[in-house]
């Protein structure tokens, strides 16, 4: 062999050399592995919230938090962060220590290969401290995304960190993370390199939170742009400042409209989606016409929300499988149709316009019996064509309609039947591609009963 032909061999061993090296220090989701950024850490190439490194240690859990956590499917963890500089991540004068441990609780998925979404949530200011029991004063999002049922058709972990108490998490600055907040980035890229089966989708990091909880999430989104896929705060408001520029990112804001003498909240929101929308972004509200501050009771039962929150991914690419999801138009959009009926609703929380928006808690219910001369309408005001999916009857299957009729129009005069409800489950789908800007549902069932719609949607 001669010498130029040895040194050839030579450098073609250490490119593969470097190359095997390069992939073995890189986790299946793409994130580097946790010792490979030990040995890498410096202010140029990791930075607490992206993955600083720590490990995942175990909580003692008492019998009785024990029993409320196989409840729900749950784990409970620690995250125990490596050392910090804050002199050198977030400058001097830091009037509080950076903390570098977190509890969590956590849901695994069914084992599997193919990578699957994760969901931040954060609790609310009653569910702070280090005693993860206390988490379980809020349950209705563990009720829901840790069910059988919901696990089957969407399956995901939950990553619940609890936060300290009376410690500052929000900044209100797009781009800035608060010390509280990488470090729960932290722990979550930590939950992330320990999921092996099956892997994280690191396309689709979801967050939502109520109240104070909420705040939280929107600063997650607020500090690391483009970073999670979709946000559902609920009972929180962020300043039109806190909204990032291009990605903004997508919501699905949810409130109840008693919750507290704020008249200009409306229009305030109003302007938050405008500005999300402008900006590229997806914003839905969501109202329920009630009083208190708990909407997060009904909010994370909603199949539409979360229906809405699997479709979405961070770089904006659709994900496979998944139905087309119709596009909001909130109240105050020009898409927004108007509605009338035949029978008033039961009660203000039921009136003819609840069945177009977007939440299954809220619908319009007659006040009583309708029979084949009523019926409920939708006037838009601009032509629409596209899918039209409609749901009747309340979300536990109630009061479906079994025997009716939909009907659209161009002008309101001249109708045209498109269909009716022979499924059984009290829901009508048909592709439309005639333009039509009025469509309404006679109910024929005999005897007459309360027609309840739930949800109607037109996609295209």
């Amino acid at each position: 062999m001669s010498r130029t032909t040895f040194s050839y061999t030579i450098l073609l061993l250490g490119l593969l050399i470097l190359c095997l090296s390069v992939q073995q220090a890189q986790s299946q989701d793409g994130f580097p592995k946790a010792e490979t950024i030990r040995k890498t850490v410096s202010a140029t190439r990791v930075r607490p919230g992206d993955g600083w490194p720590g490990k995942l240690e175990a909580y003692a859990a008492s019998t009785n938090l024990t029993k409320q956590m196989a409840a729900y499917s749950l784990t409970a963890h620690w995250f125990a962060r490596d050392p910090v500089d804050p002199d050198v991540y977030w400058g001097r004068g830091l009037t509080k220590p950076v903390p570098d441990r977190l509890p969590f609780l956590l849901h695994t998925p069914k084992r599997g290969t193919r990578p699957v979404p994760l969901v931040l949530y954060f609790a609310g200011t009653g569910e702070v401290g280090t005693d993860l029991a206390a988490h379980f004063r809020q349950a209705a999002l563990f009720s829901k995304l840790t069910s059988p049922a919901f696990q089957k058709d969407n399956p995901c972990y939950v990553f619940a960190p609890m936060l300290p108490n009376s410690e500052d998490f929000r900044l209100g600055r797009p781009d800035v993370a608060t010390p509280l907040a990488a470090l729960v980035n932290d722990a979550m890229y930590a939950v992330i390199r320990d999921a092996k089966n099956p892997p994280v989708d690191t396309n689709r990091l979801y967050v939502t939170g109520l109240s104070f909880g909420g705040g939280a999430s929107i600063e997650m989104m607020n500090a690391w742009p483009g970073r999670f896929a979709a946000c559902v705060p609920v009972e929180s408001f962020p300043t039109l400042d806190m909204i990032p520029g291009k990605p903004p990112g997508n919501y699905w804001f949810i409130y109840n409209e008693k919750g507290g003498p704020k008249p200009s909240r409306e229009s305030h929101m109003e302007a938050v989606r405008q500005l999300v929308t402008s900006r590229g972004g997806d914003c839905r509200i969501g109202r329920y016409p009630d009083e208190g501050h708990d909407a997060w009771s009904k909010a994370w039962q909603e199949d539409a929300v979360w229906q809405w929150v699997f479709s979405k991914t961070a770089d904006g690419r659709r994900v496979s499988g998944a139905a087309p999801v119709p596009a909001a138009r909130p109240p105050g959009d020009a898409g927004l149709p108007t509605c009338t009926a035949s029978v008033p609703g039961a009660d203000e929380r039921s009136g003819p316009e609840r069945g177009v928006d977007g939440l299954d808690a809220t619908c319009y219910i007659s006040s009583q019996a309708m029979g084949s001369s009523g019926y409920w309408q939708a006037e838009y005001p601009a032509p629409r064509k596209g899918r039209v999916t409609i749901h009747t009857g309340t979300r536990d299957g109630r009061g479906i309609l079994t025997n009716g009729r939909v009907e659209v129009s161009a002008n309101g005069r001249i109708w045209t039947r498109i269909g009716g409800f022979s499924s059984g489950d009290g829901t009508f789908t048909s592709h439309q591609v005639i333009p039509f800007r009025f469509l309404r549902i006679i109910p024929m069932e005999s005897p007459p009963k309360v027609l309840i719609v739930r949800r109607v949607e037109v996609e295209g």
